[in-house]
């Protein structure tokens, strides 16, 4: 507990300091008391439903208004690790909560205690609304067919806390790019935390948040067996070093973005040098692979063509120097697992490669509407991992196999139709910064995401992180619509203002916004 805390003052202690007055307005002693109080809960007390009750009661008591409840709820999401209650009823099993649930229900309970009416939510039905509503049919279709009315509830249950409620809950409560935006700094600035822990747990051996993960769970497996080249893969607060590779790779986006809620430039390179420390400590390569395509769309977004063309020049000349030092240093091949025949990666991409050509094969005999998850898991019980278990680490295949192509076209339209509105939507001429910063996000998010699906299971931060992309998408679409309305009619300008207003400037105390 005490390295916990420890870490924790090291790295907002520096973070408060460098961020600009409205982002510390979220950052304050509320957001320290919420998250450290759990930590010491979850320590000692070592039980699910007191650190849930605990983490809810503090929310809704330490936040101030909408926008900080929002904030808090992206924060905290990373910051505290997910613990599990399974609630019964006498005999009978109700529903499994976690902690991004528990946040989720506490961010609708802050809206309530706290109704804000001085703005108006952003209205309308748009593509991510569809998409939203296909993958919780998928989740829920896809956990059983009908075997009985309660579990056929239950599983709806399931899937709505997944996707509906973390979704519904910004999608209510986030009303201008500018507000988005500076949640996305709250993001940006809680993964440097994470990033912290990561880079701690790896250059020690240790995973620090094992405790919690045994919460509830007891036959969880330690995160500290996880290495690669003998170095500990660190799973920080998430559940796995791939989910850190994702939230270091996308709060690095995140403090590009957001980079006016930094009170200087030097700073913004000192969050960014963490961020890709804590990838590195996490040793996830596919999230590592994607930091050229990550950079191409940030430079491409700020017409910055000759770093876009030294991306695209340079990617390919690292790629070899990086093989090239694989082939004369063990260390650095071991870390890449390049060349290297003792197991672990190599076995798991074997095993990767063994679930695409079982999974399309079972797919094939039920390619219209797919089977029930319990019946995959039935007949690819010939392929079990080293953990005796079928593991669905491909989403994209798990829904396939689930819903089949009745699930599977719609989602991939939806999808593609949501890539294509983030690239081709025209934000420029409207003179929106904040708008254009926002486009960039979320393209940037959507991408990572979309790559990750392909190797990790539908679970732990990816749900989440995928809403705050999509949610991203609908406001970007509504907020233009909304301001070449008033454009139209004469009233830009007065638009503008109002989307804003709370803009930072450079200087000491950057920003000079109204607390929204």
């Amino acid at each position: 507990m005490v390295i916990i805390i420890v870490l924790f003052f090291v790295s907002y202690v520096p973070l408060r300091w460098s961020a600009a007055r409205p982002l510390r307005r979220h950052i304050g002693p509320g957001f320290v008391i919420s998250c450290l109080v759990p930590y010491a809960l979850g320590l000692f007390i070592h039980n699910g439903p007191i650190f849930l009750v605990s983490v809810l009661i503090l929310f809704v008591a330490t936040t101030r208004d909408r926008l900080d409840a929002i904030c808090r709820f992206v924060m905290l999401a990373l910051l505290l690790p997910q613990v599990l209650w399974f609630i019964h009823l006498g005999s009978l099993y109700i529903v499994t909560l976690n902690t991004l649930h528990v946040l989720g229900i506490g961010l609708l309970i802050s809206y309530l205690i706290r109704p804000d009416r001085k703005s108006v939510p952003l209205r309308g039905m748009t593509i991510e609304d569809a998409f939203v509503a296909v993958m919780v049919l998928i989740l829920w279709i896809g956990a059983g067919r009908f075997p009985s009315f309660t579990i056929f509830l239950r599983n709806g249950v399931a899937a709505g806390l997944m996707m509906l409620l973390p979704y519904i809950a910004l999608r209510r409560g986030l009303r201008t790019s500018e507000e988005f935006m500076r949640v996305v700094a709250c993001f940006a600035l809680a993964s440097v935390i994470v990033a912290t822990f990561a880079v701690y747990e790896t250059l020690h051996g240790w995973a620090l948040f094992d405790t919690f993960q045994m919460i509830g769970n007891p036959d969880a497996i330690s995160s500290s067996v996880y290495r690669r080249g003998g170095v500990l893969r660190a799973p920080s607060t998430m559940g796995s070093a791939l989910m850190v590779g994702m939230v270091m790779l996308i709060g690095l986006t995140a403090t590009l973005y957001s980079r006016r809620y930094v009170r200087s430039g030097w700073m913004i390179y000192g969050w960014g040098c963490a961020l890709f420390l804590g990838m590195l400590m996490a040793q996830s390569r596919g999230n590592m692979a994607l930091l050229p395509v990550a950079a191409l769309i940030y430079f491409i977004q700020r017409r910055k063509y000759g770093f876009v063309a030294a991306i695209v020049a340079g990617a390919p000349i690292a790629f070899g120097v990086l093989l090239e030092a694989a082939s004369v240093s063990p260390r650095i091949a071991g870390f890449l697992q390049i060349g290297v025949n003792s197991g672990g990666s190599s076995d798991v991409y074997d095993y990767r490669q063994l679930l695409f050509k079982r999974g399309m094969e079972e797919g094939a005999m039920h390619r219209w509407t797919g089977q029930g998850i319990n019946d995959v898991i039935a007949d690819l019980a010939d392929i079990t991992q080293g953990q005796h278990i079928v593991d669905l680490v491909n989403t994209y295949l798990t829904f396939y196999l689930t819903s089949g192509l009745l699930g599977m076209v719609p989602f991939f339209l939806l999808f593609a139709g949501i890539f294509w509105k983030l690239g081709t939507v025209r934000i420029g001429r409207l003179g929106n910064p904040v708008l254009a910063a926002m486009r960039g996000f979320a393209l940037t998010a959507l991408v990572v995401v979309a790559v990750q699906l392909t190797f990790v299971s539908f679970i732990d931060r990816t749900p989440w992180c995928l809403v705050i992309a999509l949610v991203a998408g609908r406001m970007i679409g509504l907020e233009r619509a909304r301001l070449m309305k008033s454009k139209n009619v004469g009233g830009v300008a007065t638009e503008a203002a109002s989307s804003t207003e709370s803009l930072p400037v450079r200087g000491r105390d950057a920003i000079t916004a109204s607390p929204a």
